[in-house]
């Protein structure tokens, strides 16, 4: 038998050449492509450290036989553009029959990164003949090669529906925050490549504030955190800490002892939390200095350290990241999921991983407790239905009740819920769908709903003040509950233990400041503010509760393991 020493070339060049068709990732994993690099030399392409977490991705995905489809949210300069080319040449070259596709904002940006895919070729067939197909055609919009019925076509973002022309197997779209028109770009392109293993969709760009994209992004990031078998794209953040080159040496030990005590408090938190050495903090402060003016905003957006930095806009959040940062300490998985019901009569805790209550803590004797609720229309698509739990006592946020609900069924579940938690005082919107939710708890004849002031008109025309139950959310009432919550989050007087809730907290903005004066309020960048509406009405009524000392005894075990009912 023929050794690899003893194998004719051709021999050594056919098994090159199947070994390439089965992954045409070995060009990149093995050098086998040419790159400018930023000393205008041409080198072989070796992946740095945050290509290599793309390709990581990349292999998973392939490994479990599933079409690749990733949406990289990165820095600048970290070499994902002349990765994604290199995917796309190595498939097309390599393999028959495959259609790809180069999209960029713009045409200087789609021509450069097309001309590296000739690059490689050129650089390939000049090394690697064997390797690098013919070409068929090469001009200013398709690189074809011969006898393969391969291609790789360029297009703009200006084309929204560039991607309906074809059926593409691998597509790169480069700096896609700043397409014309991001979503129907998509829509378009991906009715166009089939839902197969071995097809690549690869999305990457920096921030370009909160727009489409961002919108994309966090939906995606939901998805994929609530079930990953369920979510065909995968999330990749890269942060620039990952990035060696993004570190800057000190000239000698003085030069960096100066660097140390220069410090600022806030640099110092910067480095404890994100664990970045001080070459790393030296090299953030120079390009925070010399790439960005000083602004602060403008650094993040173009160099994050997280995915939320990336898309951080000045002006419009309305609970500033003082308010919120401390918060982050506090948040904690759910102790247990499930469904509260009524067992015999008796409110009943049933475990369940699909259920619509999240419990961080269990209701405890002594304790009152506050239910603020946003009701929605229920239907799937549609806003959420949202109802968050307050102890008065310890100021925390001990359960969140969210979902899809039909707001006359979300009555009956905060009715059996309010009664789990003590009787609480629960407190749903009197219009919109909450008259519905109102309704359903009054027909219960739940004892402890929410009461406000009400005046009315009486038969000599004068007005008489009353009650009435439920709260009315007006552009009036909204600043008033809006105003309790940044005061408890300012003062650090409320405990979020919610991931999801403190993430709509962050990223609840000022959408529209109207010719009135009165803004439009909402969640930006995707999400929604179900449950920011509901802690603001669960606070606004907690506030209202008399003090009280707290009561010094356990949790109660209030929950059902098919065993035992009751409340223990």
């Amino acid at each position: 038998m023929e050794t690899e020493l003893t194998q004719r070339p051709e021999q050594v060049f056919a098994d090159e050449r199947r070994a390439c068709y089965l992954d045409p990732m070995i060009l990149l994993k093995l050098g086998y492509l040419k790159i400018k690099n930023k000393d205008q030399k041409l080198v072989p392409f070796q992946l740095n450290e945050v290509q290599l977490q793309l390709l990581e991705v990349i292999k998973k995905q392939r490994i479990l036989k599933k079409p690749v489809r990733i949406c990289i949210l990165k820095g600048r300069q970290f070499g994902i553009s002349t990765m994604s080319e290199a995917i796309i040449f190595a498939l097309a070259s390599q393999r028959p029959y495959i259609n790809s596709l180069i999209m960029a904002d713009n045409e200087d940006g789609a021509n450069y990164l097309f001309e590296m895919c000739k690059l490689y070729h050129d650089e390939l067939a000049r090394e690697y003949h064997h390797l690098a197909p013919e070409k068929k055609v090469s001009n200013e919009k398709k690189l074809e090669f011969a006898g393969m019925l391969s291609q790789v076509i360029i297009d703009t973002a200006k084309n929204v529906d560039a991607g309906r022309k074809y059926t593409f197997h691998a597509a790169h779209l480069s700096e896609v925050a700043r397409f014309k028109d991001f979503d129907q770009s998509l829509l378009s392109l991906m009715q166009s490549i089939p839902d197969r293993p071995e097809t690549f969709c690869l999305l990457e760009t920096t921030a370009n504030g909160e727009n489409a994209f961002c919108n994309f992004w966090n939906r995606i990031v939901q998805l994929w955190n609530a079930d990953p078998d369920t979510c065909d794209w995968v999330p990749l953040f890269l942060s620039w800490k990952d990035h060696k080159e993004y570190s800057r040496p000190f000239k000698n030990i003085a030069d960096q002892n100066q660097f140390i005590s220069s410090l600022s408090k806030k640099e110092r938190e910067i480095m404890e939390e994100h664990k970045l050495t001080h070459e790393q903090m030296n090299w953030r402060r120079h390009s925070l200095v010399n790439k960005c003016g000083g602004d602060e905003t403008k650094f993040k957006q173009e160099y994050p350290l997280t995915a939320e930095e990336a898309f951080i806009t000045s002006g419009k959040r309305v609970f500033k990241e003082f308010m919120t940062k401390p918060q982050e300490r506090n948040i904690v998985k759910p102790r247990f999921r499930g469904n509260v019901e009524l067992v015999n009569g008796v409110p009943i805790f049933i475990p369940d991983d699909l259920g619509d209550v999240m419990f961080f803590r269990m209701p405890q004797r002594g304790h009152m407790y506050t239910i603020g609720v946003d009701s929605s229309e229920g239907s799937i698509g549609n806003d959420y239905s949202c109802a968050q739990v307050i102890d008065r006592t310890t100021w925390e946020q001990v359960a969140v009740l969210h979902g899809s609900i039909d707001p006359e069924i979300l009555g009956t579940k905060c009715a059996i819920l309010g009664r789990y938690f003590n009787y609480a005082l629960v407190a749903p919107e009197s219009n919109f769908h909450g008259i519905v939710t109102l309704r359903a708890l009054a027909n219960l004849g739940y004892p402890n709903i929410c009461k406000r002031m009400k005046l009315t008109m009486v038969d000599n025309g004068n007005y008489e003040e009353g009650e009435d139950i439920g709260w009315v959310t007006n552009t009036k009432t909204k600043s008033v509950i809006l105003s309790d919550l940044k005061e408890a989050l300012r003062e650090a007087s409320v405990i979020i233990h919610d991931q999801a809730t403190l993430s709509e907290i962050k990223h609840y903005s000022v959408l529209e400041e109207r010719e009135s004066g009165i803004p439009r309020y909402g969640g930006a960048g995707g999400f929604n503010d179900d449950r920011v509406i509901a802690l603001c009405i669960a606070m606004h009524y907690a506030k209202e509760l008399p003090e009280y000392q707290r009561a010094d005894v356990d949790e109660q075990p209030r929950y059902h393991l098919r065993t035992k009912t009751g409340y223990g």
